[in-house]
């Protein structure tokens, strides 16, 4: 059997000869090496507090796991025939067995059973599970589970705070209490030297030489950050070509972007010390500056003895007189850690910082410890790392987490549940929420609102005139909105220059305008806009959007000549890709810039324009395809199995490996969002070439379903495969990873201290590229919005990454995710986020308005109303960010979902108080022009609405959508004077069918 059969057999499974039969590909894709041996249940539980082999620092536990079926309601009579298996690398399973009273579930095998539906007993198994303790990295263990009507994917370590309920799949899992033995006490490492409290986690591993540029001879940490590096010259050294200048015989630090760097003083005595350190920044030409501490780790807990913060530049030695009492005289026993702590301040760039540290002992014959002295000149002797007395284990270099770096979600109470029933009982007693629940109870987001959570009561100034407006024209009750609808196009087109079109071939080759490009004024024929991504040049995978906000303000003529820089200057492979070094280092801006190409002659209809483009069009879709045969091998070899594991290799008929700019621009990793967008964008020309030329676009669908047809099964592999995640509600929710290389967020899946998003910070992929590829799935039709996986992963971004993001904090100081949530929850680069795109496309209007507005007030810049790219850095007039707003606020009021047309979909309810008008004029859609106004006059119970309707192409419906302010249900309709029974209450919409014209339509309450 060749492999290419296996990939496509049982169901998503991805067989590799050379790893163990029963794993799939991705099951084994992040952990190399053979599955662990199943061993017997008794010797299992005799491995508890045994050291992991291997592994420093990380020990085994034993627990008895209770994993329930089919108490979902509509399970009950269904089978959950399955298997259980350890599919991560760390983890072994003991025979299973059926729960007590559970007639129905027979084992097939140790880890296999059959469970027939019908009965009223629990069904389900008990499992003996030995796992890890560690919460994230490669050493995590992870078990899989499955069945014939459902599979997914948990960590144990999870069950140590409460039990496992993952209602989109219908299971239930929590563990057994179990008596800790006396063998196994004593079998768990015991601390040296008498000690009370075991050594830091989270230990440095690496050894990190001297780079180039460099003086330093060697350190711990890695190629970025976290890092502790010792320079012994008598002379001062340099790093980064002189840029960072360190003191003779000294260390240096450098904390990470989601973990603090820390050198400890682990204690072999019982006495008193004294404590003398120094902190400088020394990395004065970059940066923000770092906080610092010192604390001591002891039986009773952590203590922080002393910490301030400090800007570039800064210097600060201790103890001051304030700290005079608690650094002198600190009693210690042996095992305590004191600690010298230094932390980035919301942004780790350029945090290199130069330490002193001195533990003095109090008495008669007193030691000194100085981290220098012992240190400097043999740094990678050891981690711990002996002091110059001959004691070993002394001097620690750790990266703990920092206290605002995403952790799991906290369940506020002690669960004592042994059932799915006991355990819904809790739940229902305790009445949790999630984000997106919570957000649902309350009065919807308000621009005024999101300005305000902000702001607070500044004034703010006023919203600038644009020299000109859009052609698509925008009147809603909010002013604000309103102006800063016009202010749009203008904002976008100022930064576009328009040369002559003669030099296009200038621009390709440099990948932007040049010196020597003639700038010509508006009304000169030969001139082009060229429509960069400001301040960047044109970047395929950001200008896409900017040319459909243009093309949904009816500003045609501008998108057509941006999308006209790529056409022109296409590759002679077909590869739509400028020259520049930005638009390199973010290739997969080619898959997604075609899309938008689609979308482009959607909204105008511009067939002459098809026509002149289909060669290049189809070029490019043929690039696109011609990349994903790369992949499509029958026999792969040893170093593309390899490749495969860590996600350098796609599986049978995906993309192949693409460079994602600042999160990964050498392109080392794979990406769903490369798929995403190079499936929407195969499936798009498919459709609008049919057009013009129908045995094209049948051939083209075809291939669209091919590709279809290798992507669900690795997509439904890899979503089963990423452990749930637990939400504010107490339930396990889904998450759909950035690639079928990870396994869940991020934010679980790397060590700590590894980030391969540069200055985005150590999680921006887990909400902006997985957002993003979601919802290219979900316009593609890859995927389903009512999927309860998809519904449950972005519960998961709202609770567990965007409600208490590390970014906020440096926006409000005083944050506090249990008062402000609803005013805050957005990212580094909200601009990214999709969260609004996939509430309207889910109909979750509370949702949309709040992560739509939140996200518009915190990228905002109020000197002239700009975008900023980033939340927390300087701005910069960011046309990306602009784009997404704006589309945004278009698809609120005129979306086109299929063949049917929305007017006022996500319309606030206030803004159909007593009086109010929404007038919506020249609106581009998939079917014409579409104009509506809507006047409100609820305190007679109507509100009345006129639609002229799009005549390019009929749409199977129109839907208008009417918000009633207080909720009020529809009684009766009419259009145009006579009696309707086209409407929905519970959707509040009136069905628009089979008009050609101008319609009047009364809505009554």
């Amino acid at each position: 059997m060749n492999k290419q059969k296996r990939f496509h057999e049982f169901n998503a499974k991805i067989v590799v000869l050379k790893i163990v039969a029963s794993m799939s590909l991705l099951a084994a894709s992040a952990a190399p090496g053979a599955a662990p041996p199943q061993i017997s249940p008794a010797n299992l539980r005799e491995m508890d507090g045994q050291q992991v082999s291997g592994e420093e620092n990380l020990l085994w536990k034993y627990a008895e796991v209770v994993v329930e079926w089919g108490f979902k309601k509509g399970t009950e009579n269904l089978s959950f025939d399955g298997e259980i298996q350890s599919s991560y690398l760390l983890g072994m399973l003991g025979t299973a067995k059926p729960l007590p009273g559970d007639n129905r579930t027979t084992m097939t095998g140790p880890l296999a059973w059959k469970s027939a539906g019908g009965g009223t007993m629990r069904r389900g198994l008990i499992v003996p599970i030995l796992y890890t303790t560690a919460i994230r990295g490669p050493a995590r263990t992870i078990v899989t589970i499955r069945t014939s009507s459902g599979s997914f994917s948990f960590q144990p370590i999870d069950l140590e705070t409460g039990p496992i309920l993952a209602p989109e799949y219908g299971f239930f899992v929590c563990s057994i209490p179990i008596p800790v033995s006396t063998s196994a006490i004593q079998k768990t490492p015991a601390a040296s030297g008498g000690d009370r409290i075991a050594p830091p986690d989270h230990l440095l591993r690496t050894k990190m030489d001297a780079r180039d540029g460099s003086t330093f001879v060697n350190g711990w940490g890695s190629a970025g950050t976290p890092s502790v590096l010792a320079h012994p010259g008598v002379e001062s050294g340099t790093l980064l070509h002189g840029l960072i200048e360190l003191p003779p015989h000294s260390i240096a630090v450098h904390p990470g972007p989601g973990c603090d760097i820390a050198i400890g003083w682990r204690s072999p005595i019982a006495g008193k010390v004294n404590i003398h350190a120094k902190v400088a920044h020394a990395h004065p030409s970059g940066g923000n500056g770092i906080e610092w501490s010192i604390v001591h780790d002891n039986e009773a807990g952590r203590n922080v003895l002393a910490c301030g913060a400090m800007d570039r530049g800064g210097v600060a030695t201790f103890p001051s007189d304030a700290e005079a009492n608690t650094l002198t005289a600190v009693v210690v026993k042996p095992g305590d850690l004191l600690s010298l702590v230094v932390g980035n301040r919301g942004e780790h760039s350029c945090d290199t910082t130069s330490t002193e540290l001195t533990i003095t002992e109090i008495g008669d014959k007193p030691n000194t410890w100085d981290l220098a002295r012992d240190v400097v000149e043999d740094i990678q002797a050891g981690n711990p790392h002996a002091d110059s007395l001959g004691n070993a284990d002394i001097w620690y270099f750790y990266a703990p987490p920092q206290a605002t770096a995403w952790h799991p979600v906290v369940m506020p109470f002690q669960s004592k549940a042994t059932t799915a029933s006991e355990y819904i009982t809790e739940l229902t007693a305790h009445n949790l929420k999630t984000i997106r629940q919570q957000v649902r109870q309350r009065p919807e987001q308000t621009w005024e609102g999101a300005m305000r959570a902000l702001y607070g009561d500044m004034q703010l100034p006023p919203i600038p005139e644009p020299p000109f407006e859009p052609a698509m024209s925008v009147e809603v009750p909010d002013k604000h909105l309103t102006a800063l609808w016009r202010l749009g196009a203008w904002r976008i087109i100022r930064r576009c220059p328009r040369i002559d079109r003669a030099d296009l071939a200038k621009v390709g080759a440099a990948g932007d305008v040049t010196q020597d490009c003639r700038i010509v004024d508006g009304e000169d024929p030969q001139g082009i806009y060229v429509v960069r991504d400001n301040p960047f040049p044109p970047l395929g995978c950001e200008t896409d959007r900017i040319l459909w906000a243009l093309d949904h303000q009816g500003m045609h003529q501008v998108a057509a000549d941006g999308i006209s820089i790529w056409l022109e200057n296409q590759q002679p492979d077909g590869c739509l890709s400028l020259n520049s070094g930005i638009e390199q280092g973010h290739q997969v801006g080619a898959l997604q810039i075609l899309w938008v190409m689609a979308e482009h002659y959607l909204l105008t209809g511009d067939k002459e324009w098809l026509k002149k483009e289909s060669p290049r069009l189809k070029a490019a879709v043929d690039w696109i395809l011609q990349r994903r045969k790369t992949t499509m091998k029958t026999d792969l070899a040893q170093n593309e199995i390899d490749g495969i594991k860590v996600g350098t290799w796609s599986p049978y008929g995906l993309q192949p490996k693409v460079s994602m700019g600042d999160g990964d621009p050498t392109g080392s990793r794979y990406y769903y969002w490369a798929d995403a967008f190079g499936y929407r964008s195969v499936k798009l020309f498919a459709d609008i070439i049919a057009d013009i030329d129908p045995k094209m676009s049948a051939d083209y669908a075809e291939e669209a379903a091919k590709y279809r047809k290798d992507i669900l099964p690795v997509l439904e592999e890899s979503i089963v495969l990423s452990p749930v995640v637990r939400v504010r509600d107490g339930t396990s929710r889904s998450f759909h990873p950035q690639g079928f290389q990870d396994r869940g967020p991020l934010a679980e899946a790397l060590p700590m201290g590894v980030n391969i998003y540069t200055h985005c910070g150590p999680y921006h992929g887990d909400y902006c590229i997985t957002s993003a590829a979601i919802e290219a799935w979900l316009r593609a039709g890859l995927l389903s919005v009512d999927d309860v996986r998809i519904d449950g992963h972005f519960h998961v971004l709202e609770d567990a990454f965007l409600l208490d993001h590390p970014w906020v904090r440096r926006r409000k100081a005083d944050y506090d995710p249990e008062k402000d949530w609803f005013g805050f929850g957005w990212s580094y680069q909200s601009g990214w986020e999709r969260l609004p795109e996939y509430y309207l496309l889910k109909d979750d209007i509370p949702n949309f308005h709040r992560s739509w507005l939140n996200r518009c007030a915190v990228d905002i810049n109020l000197n002239d109303y700009s975008f900023n790219e980033h939340t927390t850095f300087a701005p910069n007039d960011k046309s990306h960010g602009n784009a997404v707003f704006l589309s945004n606020f278009r698809n609120m009021l005129v979306m086109e979902i299929g063949d049917s047309l929305w007017l006022g979909r996500a319309v606030p309810r206030v803004w159909l108080a007593q009086g109010n008008k929404i007038s919506v004029r020249n609106s581009p859609t998939h079917f014409g022009t579409v104009a509506y106004e809507i006047v409100s006059d609820v305190e007679n119970n109507r509100i009345i609405a006129t639609v002229d309707i799009p005549s390019r192409k009929a749409p199977k419906e129109i839907l208008l959508r009417l918000r009633h302010p207080k909720t009020s249900p529809i009684k009766s309709v009419t259009i145009d004077g006579k009696e309707s029974k086209e409407f929905d209450v519970a959707r509040e919409v009136v069905r628009l069918r089979n008009f050609t014209s101008k319609v009047a339509v009364t809505v009554n309450y």
